[in-house]
């Protein structure tokens, strides 16, 4: 069966700590100083300077926010006893929320303009909550602002907010996570521990790490992150998203993981649109080919570990493009097909209502498929 990665969401740590309002008048010529300096660092100079990261954190960290998520009604705390065994014992370590009273994270500002400004975060940072507030960059001189959710994706773990702000602050570009390679220097930053505006630095350790869920492959990175980071961006040398840090392994140090950019791209405008996503459904139940499965079968000559069909859901889209049970998929839309978890990922990333080709094995016999996807059930 599929491996599980003992991994975490970095979602922060419950804090009772009294916020100050900042009350100081916004001085316009601020963010005009900001964007000057971001544009005059933007460049291959930026790269070749010795002060790199020191240079990059002036670009990027006015962008970023730190998020309180606050939920009023807190229902069947857990006592020190169950919290010791979940910490010590739990596949994820982290509490639900609704035992968390607040909770710290981090946002990406993606878009700004006079007035407001769109977040980027992840789902987990703001579930549950009744109250978001939002605290910028001290420099920027902002006061404290509420958040109001305008769109999630569970699945993909993300989440946009909206946010009003004083004057027009500085957003950052989604970079091409698919161009990322495997030493490349990265600089995270977060609200760890709830500690304020942080960064740190690190390379890319791998790319397409299992991430735990159907969607997507992680990107691995040894930049130090915490409770707190969840949320916070990933970037490259040019001071673009190339991921947003959400899970760490919890016995680990120097292994955190992040979305990639690109995953994020492809729903961002659905997600703004409609506030939510609409994933492709298949209705069938997968198994995992071992060599036992395959001479019960007579199946030969084929991968240990892809994915056969375990069983169809009657009246599915499944069952009216034919696919039966023991069909060994090989192909989805002229992508190979290894494992059980490509099989979801591919589907779940098509939009309902699309014309899909599958080539499935079923009796020694490659057999070609047209399937018309359903909606995902939520």
């Amino acid at each position: 069966m599929n491996r599980l990665f003992n991994i975490f969401f970095i979602r922060g740590i419950s804090l009772s700590i009294a916020l100050l309002v900042a009350s100081a008048p916004v001085e316009a010529s601020i963010f005009s100083k900001l964007t000057e300096s971001r544009t005059e660092t933007k460049s291959d100079a930026v790269k070749n300077s010795l002060n790199i990261f020191a240079d990059l954190s002036k670009i990027a960290v006015p962008s970023v926010v730190n998020i309180t998520a606050s939920k009023s009604d807190i229902q069947n705390p857990l006592n020190q006893r169950d919290l010791f065994f979940r910490r010590r014992f739990d596949q994820f370590y982290n509490l639900p929320e609704a035992n968390r009273p607040q909770s710290k994270g981090t946002g990406v500002i993606i878009e700004s303009s006079p007035g407001k400004a769109i977040v980027l975060t992840n789902y987990h940072v703001i579930s549950g909550s009744d109250s978001l507030e939002i605290s910028f960059f001290e420099d920027l001189r902002q006061p404290y602002s509420s958040g109001k959710v305008i769109g999630i994706d569970q699945s993909l773990d993300v989440a946009l907010l909206e946010v009003k702000t004083n004057g027009n602050i500085p957003a950052l570009d989604l970079g091409d996570s698919d161009k990322i390679q495997v030493g490349e220097f990265v600089l995270a930053i977060g609200n760890p521990f709830g500690q304020g505006h942080t960064v740190s630095h690190g390379i890319i350790s791998a790319k397409h790490r299992d991430s735990g869920n159907i969607l997507g492959k992680y990107i691995q990175t040894d930049a130090p992150i915490n409770p707190g980071n969840s949320g916070g961006p990933l970037l490259n040398l040019d001071g673009k998203i190339i991921g947003i840090n959400n899970a760490i392994i919890a016995q680990a140090q120097g292994i955190g993981f992040a979305i990639p950019s690109n995953d994020i791209k492809n729903i961002l405008k659905e997600l703004k649109e409609k506030g939510s996503v609409s994933r492709g459904f298949l209705g069938i139940q997968i198994g995992e080919l071992n060599d036992q499965d395959a001479a019960s079968i007579h199946i030969k000559n084929i991968e240990s570990g892809m994915a056969y069909v375990a069983s169809v859901e009657p009246f599915s889209p499944a069952a009216r493009a034919g696919l039966k049970p023991y069909d060994v998929i090989l192909n989805i839309d002229g992508k190979a097909i290894k494992s059980p978890r490509e099989v979801f990922s591919e589907i779940a990333t098509r939009s309902p209502g699309k014309s899909t080709s599958l080539v499935v094995l079923r009796d020694g016999k490659s057999i070609d498929l047209s399937v018309t996807l359903g909606e995902r059930p939520s």
